[in-house]
Protein backbone atom coordinates (compact mmCIF):
# COMPACT_ATOMS: atom_id res chain seq x y z
CA UNK A 1 0.00 0.00 0.00
CA UNK A 2 2.80 2.45 0.79
CA UNK A 3 4.38 1.75 -2.61
CA UNK A 4 1.13 2.67 -4.39
CA UNK A 5 0.79 5.77 -2.22
CA UNK A 6 4.36 6.76 -3.08
CA UNK A 7 3.57 6.46 -6.79
CA UNK A 8 0.35 8.45 -6.39
CA UNK A 9 2.05 11.29 -4.52
CA UNK A 10 5.35 11.64 -6.39
CA UNK A 11 6.10 15.19 -7.46
CA UNK A 12 6.71 14.08 -11.06
CA UNK A 13 4.23 12.49 -13.46
CA UNK A 14 4.16 8.69 -13.39
CA UNK A 15 3.15 6.47 -16.29
CA UNK A 16 2.20 2.80 -16.28
CA UNK A 17 2.91 1.21 -19.64
CA UNK A 18 1.07 -2.10 -19.50
CA UNK A 19 2.14 -4.97 -21.69
CA UNK A 20 0.48 -8.10 -20.42
CA UNK A 21 -0.98 -7.78 -16.93
CA UNK A 22 -0.02 -5.18 -14.34
CA UNK A 23 -1.48 -2.92 -11.68
CA UNK A 24 -0.39 0.35 -10.18
CA UNK A 25 -1.33 3.80 -9.04
CA UNK A 26 0.24 5.93 -11.75
CA UNK A 27 -1.01 9.25 -13.06
CA UNK A 28 -1.31 7.98 -16.60
CA UNK A 29 -1.84 4.39 -17.65
CA UNK A 30 -1.56 3.12 -21.20
CA UNK A 31 -1.85 -0.47 -22.32
CA UNK A 32 -1.03 -2.64 -25.27
CA UNK A 33 -4.25 -3.74 -26.96
CA UNK A 34 -3.57 -7.40 -26.08
CA UNK A 35 -3.23 -6.65 -22.32
CA UNK A 36 -5.64 -8.22 -19.88
CA UNK A 37 -6.69 -7.14 -16.41
CA UNK A 38 -8.19 -8.93 -13.41
CA UNK A 39 -8.75 -8.26 -9.73
CA UNK A 40 -8.56 -11.92 -8.74
CA UNK A 41 -8.24 -11.64 -4.95
CA UNK A 42 -11.76 -12.96 -4.25
CA UNK A 43 -10.86 -16.24 -5.98
CA UNK A 44 -8.39 -16.74 -3.12
CA UNK A 45 -10.76 -15.58 -0.42
CA UNK A 46 -8.92 -12.26 -0.19
CA UNK A 47 -9.80 -8.65 -0.98
CA UNK A 48 -7.97 -6.13 -3.19
CA UNK A 49 -7.19 -3.99 -0.16
CA UNK A 50 -3.71 -2.83 -1.16
CA UNK A 51 -4.63 -1.51 -4.61
CA UNK A 52 -8.33 -1.03 -3.81
CA UNK A 53 -8.32 2.62 -2.71
CA UNK A 54 -6.41 3.68 -5.81
CA UNK A 55 -8.60 1.68 -8.19
CA UNK A 56 -11.82 2.85 -6.49
CA UNK A 57 -10.65 6.45 -6.83
CA UNK A 58 -9.79 5.88 -10.49
CA UNK A 59 -12.82 3.95 -11.78
CA UNK A 60 -15.43 4.42 -9.03
CA UNK A 61 -17.28 2.12 -6.70
CA UNK A 62 -19.79 0.90 -9.30
CA UNK A 63 -17.13 -0.50 -11.65
CA UNK A 64 -15.15 -1.90 -8.71
CA UNK A 65 -18.19 -3.82 -7.49
CA UNK A 66 -18.38 -5.60 -10.80
CA UNK A 67 -14.69 -6.38 -11.23
CA UNK A 68 -13.68 -6.90 -7.59
CA UNK A 69 -16.65 -9.20 -6.91
CA UNK A 70 -16.56 -11.22 -10.15
CA UNK A 71 -12.78 -11.48 -10.62
CA UNK A 72 -13.51 -11.54 -14.34
CA UNK A 73 -10.68 -11.02 -16.79
CA UNK A 74 -11.18 -8.03 -19.06
CA UNK A 75 -9.31 -6.61 -22.03
CA UNK A 76 -7.62 -3.28 -22.70
CA UNK A 77 -10.67 -1.91 -24.52
CA UNK A 78 -12.83 -2.48 -21.42
CA UNK A 79 -10.07 -1.10 -19.17
CA UNK A 80 -10.07 2.05 -21.30
CA UNK A 81 -13.85 2.38 -21.34
CA UNK A 82 -14.07 2.24 -17.53
CA UNK A 83 -11.14 4.60 -17.03
CA UNK A 84 -8.60 2.15 -15.63
CA UNK A 85 -6.25 3.04 -18.49
CA UNK A 86 -6.29 6.20 -20.55
CA UNK A 87 -5.57 4.62 -23.88
CA UNK A 88 -4.73 1.30 -25.50
CA UNK A 89 -2.74 0.81 -28.67
CA UNK A 90 -0.87 -1.71 -30.80
CA UNK A 91 2.15 0.63 -30.87
CA UNK A 92 2.95 1.04 -27.19
CA UNK A 93 6.47 2.32 -27.83
CA UNK A 94 5.27 5.29 -29.91
CA UNK A 95 2.65 6.23 -27.34
CA UNK A 96 5.19 6.02 -24.52
CA UNK A 97 7.59 8.26 -26.50
CA UNK A 98 4.79 10.75 -27.18
CA UNK A 99 4.02 10.99 -23.45
CA UNK A 100 7.70 11.36 -22.50
CA UNK A 101 8.15 14.10 -25.10
CA UNK A 102 5.09 15.89 -23.74
CA UNK A 103 6.50 15.81 -20.20
CA UNK A 104 9.85 17.15 -21.43
CA UNK A 105 8.13 20.22 -22.87
CA UNK A 106 6.49 21.14 -19.56
CA UNK A 107 7.61 22.99 -16.49
CA UNK A 108 8.54 20.51 -13.73
CA UNK A 109 7.15 22.79 -11.04
CA UNK A 110 4.01 23.36 -13.12
CA UNK A 111 3.44 19.60 -13.38
CA UNK A 112 4.16 19.19 -9.66
CA UNK A 113 1.72 21.96 -8.72
CA UNK A 114 -0.89 20.54 -11.11
CA UNK A 115 -0.63 17.10 -9.48
CA UNK A 116 -1.05 18.69 -6.07
CA UNK A 117 -4.05 20.67 -7.33
CA UNK A 118 -5.71 17.58 -8.79
CA UNK A 119 -5.17 15.48 -5.67
CA UNK A 120 -6.22 18.21 -3.24
CA UNK A 121 -9.31 19.27 -5.20
CA UNK A 122 -10.43 15.66 -5.66
CA UNK A 123 -9.99 14.98 -1.94
CA UNK A 124 -11.95 18.07 -0.97
CA UNK A 125 -14.72 17.50 -3.52
CA UNK A 126 -15.14 13.98 -2.16
CA UNK A 127 -15.36 15.24 1.41
CA UNK A 128 -17.49 18.38 1.05
CA UNK A 129 -18.21 19.21 -2.58
CA UNK A 130 -17.14 22.38 -4.36
CA UNK A 131 -17.43 25.13 -1.79
CA UNK A 132 -15.99 28.59 -1.06
CA UNK A 133 -13.00 27.11 0.77
CA UNK A 134 -12.10 25.02 -2.29
CA UNK A 135 -12.43 28.00 -4.63
CA UNK A 136 -10.10 30.01 -2.34
CA UNK A 137 -7.59 27.12 -2.28
CA UNK A 138 -7.47 26.88 -6.07
CA UNK A 139 -7.00 30.66 -6.40
CA UNK A 140 -4.16 30.56 -3.85
CA UNK A 141 -2.46 27.64 -5.61
CA UNK A 142 -2.69 29.45 -8.95
CA UNK A 143 -1.27 32.64 -7.45
CA UNK A 144 1.62 30.72 -5.86
CA UNK A 145 2.46 28.93 -9.12
CA UNK A 146 2.18 32.11 -11.20
CA UNK A 147 4.91 33.62 -9.02
CA UNK A 148 7.31 30.74 -9.63
CA UNK A 149 10.48 31.17 -11.66
CA UNK A 150 9.35 28.58 -14.19
CA UNK A 151 5.93 30.19 -14.63
CA UNK A 152 7.49 33.62 -15.23
CA UNK A 153 9.93 32.08 -17.72
CA UNK A 154 7.16 30.06 -19.39
CA UNK A 155 4.89 33.10 -19.82
CA UNK A 156 7.78 35.26 -21.12
CA UNK A 157 8.77 32.49 -23.55
CA UNK A 158 5.18 32.21 -24.76
CA UNK A 159 4.94 35.97 -25.36
CA UNK A 160 8.35 36.03 -27.06
CA UNK A 161 7.58 32.89 -29.10
CA UNK A 162 10.65 31.06 -27.72
CA UNK A 163 11.10 27.84 -25.78
CA UNK A 164 11.68 27.98 -22.01
CA UNK A 165 14.86 26.41 -20.67
CA UNK A 166 12.91 23.53 -19.08
CA UNK A 167 11.52 22.46 -22.49
CA UNK A 168 13.84 19.57 -23.39
CA UNK A 169 12.24 18.72 -26.75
Amino acid sequence: SSMFNTLATLEVPTVAVVQGAAYGACDIAVAETRSTFCFSEVKLGLIPATIGPFVIERIGATQCKRFFLTAEVFDAAKATSIGLVHEHTEDLFSLEEKLKNSFCQNSPSGMNASKYLINEVARRINSSGINEQLRILTAELLARQRGSTEAREGLASFLNKTKPSYNKS
